[in-house]
């Protein structure tokens, strides 16, 4: 290996040292959410659910609200894939009426959700 070649090699180094300490020293979100009076929080987690009701996503959100009701939950917690296929694609889009809002129904799921995107989320406009 030749001088020029070593030190773009010491440099490519550097850069993935700044770029690795960047990541690890990005702050996350943090979120405050009240306790119940004994101190508890209930929630759900759920992801992969935006398909406009199909594969068994009506049947998992009718049982999440039966949950919710006998928990108490205080939140949802959303993990990604939230809808199928492409996202997203304006904040108007019927998918989300169609994925969440008509399927999301029961009283005790009108709570907080904490969501992430997930790589199909990505596919569309992640500001929507």
């Amino acid at each position: 290996m030749d001088g020029s070649c070593k030190h773009c090699l010491k440099w490519m180094w550097v850069a993935c040292f700044y770029f690795e300490f960047m990541l690890v020293s990005a702050e996350f979100q943090r979120f405050q959410h009240p306790v119940k009076a004994d101190g508890s929080l209930s929630f759900l987690v759920i992801g992969d659910w935006g398909r406009k009701g199909a594969y068994n996503q009506s049947q998992v959100a009718l049982q999440m609200g039966k949950v919710g009701e006998n928990l108490g939950i205080d939140f949802v917690i959303s993990t990604g894939d939230n809808f199928y296929e492409k996202g997203l694609a304006t904040p108007y889009d019927p998918h989300f009426k169609h994925s969440f809002t008509n399927i999301y129904s029961a009283n005790s799921l009108q709570k907080q959700w904490y969501s992430v995107l997930g790589n199909h989320d990505y596919r569309g406009d992640v500001q929507a």
